[in-house]
């Protein structure tokens, strides 16, 4: 039961905040032998708001995976999903992935990727996404750490075929006493299985996190993010900006105190969509090893 806007809302899209209840039941079952893998999987899931509002979603699938001559593994996965929604639309979803890496030295991982979605939405028509990417993860040193994948994306989500350059950019420092990272992405995002079902939106983000340890039990975390959404089935276009602070004090072993502040404004093209957010969290957690 949270009103967590990451939670409840994760692209900022709604005006107003609801408080929601999720509970999910989920089970897959890993079937593991020297050069291959395979997991079947299904989970469902109830959402209520407080206002009444309920959806039920199932997802049923299945990841697979093949060793082929000690450096190279091929990935395959299929997923089911069929959504019941009060105020959404209901749907039917298909999703296809398949995909190949290789190890091409200890500190370095070269991949390709493709797959494709079809989204039977009721009273809505269907959509189409499909995506092939390449990708590259490197260790650069016991410090830094760089993930890059770029691809292309193509949709029907609109009317029409629209492609874009779709890129994932992820770069770490760790260090003794601080951790630094850096996000940068660009890719089409669907909303069908959230509470404000907008379609498909071309989401561009770019996220930055520094952790530092002031001692052993005393941490500060800062964030800060920027984000615009061009939504594909409207005439919308919003901005996010999300800045944030947080402190750590590690009680015990077991118990830490946090609390924390974040700033959200959003930026649309269409009045009535615009808004500033505060919010200032304090939360105990306790950690059973």
């Amino acid at each position: 039961r949270s009103d967590e806007p990451a939670l409840t809302d994760p692209r900022g899209t709604r005006r107003d905040r609801q408080t929601l209840i999720q509970n999910t039941l989920s089970t897959d079952l890993t079937y593991k032998q020297d050069t291959w893998s395979l997991t079947p999987r299904y989970a469902v899931t109830l959402n209520r708001t407080e206002g009444g509002e309920r959806s039920l979603v199932h997802a049923l699938g299945a990841d697979g995976t093949l060793d082929i001559l000690d450096r190279n593994t091929l990935a395959a996965g299929y997923e089911l999903t069929v959504g019941e929604f009060e105020v959404a639309n209901d749907f039917v979803g298909h999703s296809g992935r398949l995909a190949f890496s290789r190890q091409l030295n200890s500190l370095t991982t070269a991949s390709l990727g493709g797959s494709a979605s079809h989204r039977d939405v009721q009273d809505a028509g269907d959509v189409n996404i499909y995506r092939g990417d390449i990708g590259l993860r490197r260790d650069v040193s016991p410090l830094y750490s760089v993930e890059a994948r770029v691809g292309y994306g193509v949709t029907d989500a609109g009317g029409g075929s629209r492609g874009e350059v779709e890129y994932s950019l992820k770069g770490t420092y760790t260090g003794n006493v601080v951790r630094l990272t850096g996000t940068s992405g660009q890719s089409f995002q669907e909303t069908f299985l959230e509470r404000e079902n907008v379609g498909v939106t071309r989401t561009r983000e770019s996220a930055l996190e520094l952790r530092y340890d002031l001692s052993d039990r005393l941490a500060l975390t800062l964030r800060g993010r920027l984000a615009e959404n061009q939504f594909l089935q409207q005439d919308r276009e919003d901005i996010l900006l999300d800045g944030g602070i947080e402190v750590g004090y590690k009680l015990t072993r077991l118990l830490s105190l946090s609390l924390g502040y974040t700033f959200t404004r959003r930026d649309s093209n269409l009045r009535g969509f615009d808004y500033d957010n505060n919010r200032v969290r304090l939360g105990l957690t306790a950690t059973y090893e």
